[in-house]
Order: C-alpha cells, then structure tokens, then sequence
C-alpha cells in the first residue's frame, strides 16, 4: 500500500521546534540591534552637545576682560565681565592737570562705531591693568586703573575719563579694555548649566542667588561642586577649567568631559 506524502507529526513539531528557535534568535539580534543603535546615538547626541557646550564656553570666556573671570559657589558658578573692545593709549598724551575735572586720552587705535554707539547711550569703563579682579567690579577708582567714560565725548581716536589723573597709568603694553557695567555668569543648578547674560554690576557676585533671568547653556549635567576651577598662579594668563559630566540613556551611562580654556590676562 502506497504512502501518502507529507509531514508526519513528529517531523512537524521538530520543525516548528527550529523555526520557534531561528525566530527567536532572529528577534533578539533585532533588539539587541536596536537597543545598540539607540544607545550609539544617545551617545552621538551627548558628544555633539559636550563639543558644542564647550566652543560656546571658549567663545564666551575669551572676550571676557582680563582678571575679571572668577568662581563663585564653590566653583558651582563662574562669572566674568564681556569685552566691548581693546585699543592702546598714548601715554606721552595724557592731560594730567589736578584743575581739571576729567582727563583727555589719546587712543593709537581706532574705536569701533559700535563700541562709540554703545558708549554713547551709557556710562562704559576703561580697564588699565587694574590691581585686583574685585576693581572692575567695584566703582571707578583711579586708584586701581579703573575709569568711567564720558558718554558725550567719545570719539573715534579720543576719550574722556571722567576723573582727574595725576600720574600716568601703569601698563607695560599700554593696553585699554572698554566694557559696559555689566556681568554675564554660568551657573550649575540641579541638572542644568544656566546662562545669565549681561546683567548689571549690582547684581555680580551673586552666584546661585542671582536673581537676573537665565537662560539654559547645558542640560543633563552631573550635579557637583567645582565644575568650574580657575588657576590663579598667574601673571599673564589662567587657566580655566571647565568638567562636564553629562548623562545619556536615561542615566544608565556617562560620557565625562574636562576642557580647558585660556583666558588671557597680558594688559
């Protein structure tokens, strides 16, 4: 008698049995697939955030004024004074006269249109290489080399201080940094790094209990003191350091970063 063709039912369980396992093999290098590629593009994301945090830091730090940039808050904060421009003084050109009430300067270099413009609607200062970081964020003092501007009298190679000097002021380079009476700070705060732009000197100093509006720099950053450190063994440069330490996939791994900064202090 002749056998019809087909599985039996032994042949059959085996073979869903392998399918079963193929399949299911099949699914778990789908997953694990998956898992790693979402993994790997977290991790891409973080990178690409740690690098952009970082060039924007050393942007901003690098127009700061020189020995304004300092810690706060256990190095939780760091605040410094923007650049609004550099120019070199004429030292042979000073009006030293003790009747008057202001004092002309002489500027080798030009000033900008818009460095006049902003000086123009308010009160800037003059940095000369001044004796302490606290001088440039306290009031003018001739004193430590830190001067007003007179609003009015603002030229293109010209300047009026609006305090009687004496003597001439000391600088190897003759270097003069205008900026406005205003502080920018970046701050670490429960997972964020926030970002306080150009708020006035009444509020520097602050740190953590700045009360000026802020902005998000960075997120998913590790909560810890001292991620911002500043060498101050110094005489013509610091050294910033900033640490990040950003979490990614959903806490499960880190990606650490430490990047330096220079801030330079010549004047």
């Amino acid at each position: 008698m002749n056998r019809s063709a087909g599985f039996t039912l032994m042949e059959m369980i085996v073979s869903l049995t392998i399918l079963s396992i193929i399949t299911l093999g099949l699914m778990n290098f789908g997953v694990s697939s998956s898992t790693l590629y979402i993994e790997a593009n977290h991790r891409l994301q973080a990178l690409e955030e740690a690098r952009f945090v970082m060039a924007r830091f050393q942007r901003e730090l690098i127009n700061a004024v020189p020995f304004s940039t300092r810690t706060l808050n256990n190095g939780r904060c760091v605040e410094f004074i923007p650049i609004l421009g550099v120019t070199e003084y004429d030292p042979d050109a000073f009006e030293l006269n003790a009747d008057n009430l202001s004092t002309g300067v002489q500027l080798r270099y030009p000033l900008s249109q818009e460095i006049r413009t902003t000086c123009a609607s308010q009160t800037c200062r003059a940095s000369i290489h001044p004796t302490n970081t606290n001088a440039l964020y306290g009031n003018a003092d001739a004193q430590t080399q830190i001067y007003n501007i007179n609003p009015s009298l603002i030229g293109t190679d010209s300047l009026v201080l609006t305090d009687a000097i004496l003597s001439r002021p000391v600088s190897l380079t003759n270097r003069m940094y205008v900026y406005s009476p205003n502080a920018v700070q970046l701050c670490l705060q429960a997972d964020e790094v926030r970002y306080y732009p150009s708020y006035p000197l009444t509020a520097q100093g602050l740190g953590l209990s700045n009360p000026e509006p802020s902005l998000t720099f960075a997120s998913g950053v590790v909560e810890r003191d001292n991620i911002f450190d500043i060498g101050v063994d110094a005489n013509y440069s610091n050294i910033a350091s900033i640490h990040f330490e950003l979490r990614i996939n959903n806490g499960s791994e880190t990606v650490e970063f430490m990047q330096n900064a220079q801030i330079l202090n010549t004047q």
